[in-house]
């Protein structure tokens, strides 16, 4: 992606990639976390691809993602190995476990599939984009684990947490966030709310699993 914007002076170029640096900011009416260079940057990592950018200023910027060529999510994860910790032992597990997880982005949503598909067959993952069909899905489910991201389409994470924590049946199930928010206040409010964990977006795979088996091992 090219533009022909004011630049970016060589000193800060390397700051881009860092979360929560905001180059410029003191400048700019524009709000913002400083986190979206740095997820992108994580991503093309975990997906074993690289990213950069070239600036001159006063003529504009270039920024640019290399990924290696894949048929497919599945083969991405097989090029990361290194970052997956071992398969558990799964002679005592009796039956499959449940995961119901919220979330909008298909990406994501696509990566999370393969990924448990792909090394961890004792789980079957349940998929929403709707908050609203939280209670409902669990409900019909049982699910050991509740993976929730925070910003749905029809209404914020944590109105899914009330939602979840009115039903008697519902209110035990352990949620885990995982969100790109990593506002601070944000995460200490709901881990002190009911909150098992928040995993924040890009996760390492390695982290992502071992909760998982945390929930769903017995």
């Amino acid at each position: 992606m090219a533009d022909n914007g004011p630049g970016i002076e060589s000193v800060h170029l390397k700051k881009l990639f860092i979360p929560f640096e905001r180059i410029g900011a003191e400048n700019s009416a524009v709000e913002g976390t400083g986190l979206g260079l740095a997820v992108v940057q994580q991503y093309t990592s975990l997906m074993g691809g690289i990213c950069g950018v070239e600036s001159v200023p006063n003529e504009g910027s270039i920024f640019w993602v290399e990924l290696p060529k894949t048929n497919g999510l599945a083969d991405t994860i097989q090029i990361q190995q290194e970052q997956l910790p071992d398969k558990p032992e799964l002679v005592n597990i009796q039956q499959q476990s449940v995961v119901l997880y919220i979330e909008d982005n298909s990406s994501n949503i696509e990566l999370v599939n393969q990924i448990i598909a792909t090394t961890r067959p004792h789980v079957k993952l349940v998929n929403t984009v709707y908050g609203g069909m939280a209670e409902s899905l669990a409900l019909e489910h049982k699910p050991q684990l509740i993976l929730l991201d925070l910003n749905l389409p029809d209404m914020h994470g944590s109105d899914v947490f009330s939602i979840l924590q009115q039903n008697k049946e519902l209110k035990e199930i352990p949620v885990v966030v995982v969100s790109a928010d990593a506002v601070s206040s944000q995460v200490n409010r709901l881990l002190e709310a009911v909150a098992k964990q928040y995993l924040t977006k890009p996760f390492e795979i390695k982290d992502f699993l071992k909760i998982i088996d945390e929930y769903t091992l017995h």
